[in-house]
């Protein structure tokens, strides 16, 4: 692999999520929940404290052979990955989210290792212990803390029509023999958890492990939408096959004067605690994947460290954490360890007189009988995927306390809110805009379960999806006014 293969794939999927989030950004912060100013001003200490020391790595390293054709990459990552951070809550806190910053943070920091000779051949290691981290979590929250049908390998019959936002794959795969997704499922626990280990046992063995996550990776690329996730996968994974660049030349360096040769040092050192930290946060994450018991990090919550479980943190421990976390720059990965068995739908209606209601229709989620599911991969339509949660912290609302930090961000207000004043950058949020004329000024929620039709249905109806109502009065069905939005249940 050539040396810049890694930048440079990195830096593309930066620039491909800050242009597919630009049309959505207007209209996601116009809804965002408001954040206490002390947090926004932690998060700038936090990244002020983490960030600076990879800027100054970065300068100093061009001063060096081989530092001026790579600092144009290397400055747009670091600012893409400072500006990323502070992008609109919760819409951009998915797992590749932060896992484009945590990415960005782990590469840069690693150029640090370049400044010197002896610890070169080491460099990509950084990045591969982050890959480590990333599938050895995910796999381990399934076998240990996952429901039993990860077990018994009847997961994924409930995974396909369930998962966030399935692709039109997913309904294919539905209907493939169980003995087939029993095989999927251990070839997930195959790739997922003894397969990190074999970046520990030579070339050869983290070459096995590429492609085995290779497959994996184009498997959910191919049968469900998670943004630009599987590619960013790939694109770390590149970390096993690179060679450890060249680093500049002993001779290069005794050129420089003293004060830069011992501002180069102090780079360095300063890198390496900054690294060690990162080390430390993430062997921590890994540790509470792996430890028995219930209290483990469930999805990709740096926020989880206000939540119960994280009470039994020693505090220096939680200190580290806390910044590394809110900088958005070590995160735990556990997702997927509980799948729904069913799919509720929540629909948003509006009325100017209560009795004619019109649907805001979602761009992609499920809507239509006979319309297949969409694949839009690597685009991510980010409001439809957070009704997902939407729909977990209205049906299921023990779930908010115990796992995930998204049924506990409350968007919903600001949604009714900008709606209610026609704001056009919301507006463009949805498919189409039910009222053209004139803003709706009551709401309701309606609800529907969505299931996969299996072949005999879909030959007879053309549908792809069957659906059933829930009982009366079971969710908050009363209509309500954009005032009345901030009280809802």
């Amino acid at each position: 692999m050539r040396p810049h293969l890694l930048p440079a794939t990195l830096l593309a999927c930066a620039v491909f999520a800050c242009l597919s989030a630009w049309p959505q950004y207007g209209g996601l912060k116009a809804i965002e929940p408001a954040s206490p100013l002390i947090a926004t001003g932690f998060r700038l200490f936090s990244q002020a404290l983490l960030l600076l020391p990879v800027l100054f790595v970065l300068l100093v390293r061009a001063g060096t052979r081989n530092g001026y054709a790579s600092l144009p990459i290397h400055l747009l990552l670091w600012c893409i990955m400072l500006c990323y951070a502070h992008f609109p809550t919760p819409f951009f806190d998915y797992v590749w989210d932060v896992f484009l910053i945590e990415s960005i943070f782990v590469y840069l920091l690693s150029r640090a290792l370049l400044l010197d000779t002896r610890t070169a051949p080491y460099s990509l290691w950084p990045l591969r212990l982050l890959l480590f981290k990333l599938m050895l979590c995910m796999g381990v929250v399934k076998f240990l803390h996952g429901m039993p049908e990860w077990q018994n390998g009847h997961a994924l019959k409930n995974f396909w029509a369930n998962q966030p936002m399935p692709a039109f794959t997913a309904w294919y795969a539905a209907g493939l023999p169980l003995w087939v997704q029993k095989t999927m499922v251990a070839f997930v626990f195959l790739a997922e958890i003894p397969g990190p280990f074999l970046i520990f046992f030579g070339r050869h063995a983290r070459l096995v492990f590429f492609f085995l996550n290779l497959l994996l990776q184009l498997g959910i690329f191919a049968s469900g939408n998670y943004g630009f996730f599987n590619i960013l996968t790939v694109v770390v994974s590149f970390a096993l096959l690179d060679p450890v660049p060249t680093p500049d030349s002993p001779t290069t360096l005794a050129k420089q004067n003293n004060l830069r040769a011992n501002i180069g040092r102090l780079v360095f050192y300063s890198a390496g605690v900054v690294l060690a930290g990162w080390l430390l946060t993430s062997a921590w994450y890994i540790y509470r994947a792996v430890a028995p018991g219930e209290n483990y990090l469930h999805e990709t919550s740096w926020v989880f460290l206000h939540n119960r479980e994280q009470a039994d943190i020693p505090q220096p421990m939680r200190v580290l954490l806390q910044t590394y976390a809110v900088a958005k720059v070590s995160n735990p990965y556990a997702l997927f360890g509980m799948i729904p068995k069913y799919r509720l739908e929540i629909g948003l209606e509006g009325s100017a007189d209560a009795v004619e209601w019109k649907k805001y229709r979602f761009r992609v989620r499920p809507d239509a009988l006979d319309q297949s599911p969409i694949w839009y991969a690597p685009h991510h339509w980010r409001l439809d995927h957070q009704m997902y949660y939407e729909s977990f912290r209205i049906r299921e609302p023990h779930l908010h306390a115990k796992y995930s930090y998204f049924l506990g961000v409350r968007f919903m207000p600001g949604l009714i809110r900008e709606l209610s004043l026609a704001n056009p950058k919301v507006l463009k949020l949805f498919a189409e805009n039910p009222f053209p004329s004139a803003p709706p000024k009551v709401f309701r929620f309606s609800y529907r379960y969505y299931l996969f039709t299996d072949a005999d249905e879909w030959h007879r109806t053309g549908n792809y999806w069957k659906t059933d109502s829930p009982h009366a009065g079971q969710f908050f069905e009363k209509p309500f006014t954009a005032l009345e939005a901030a009280s809802l249940p």
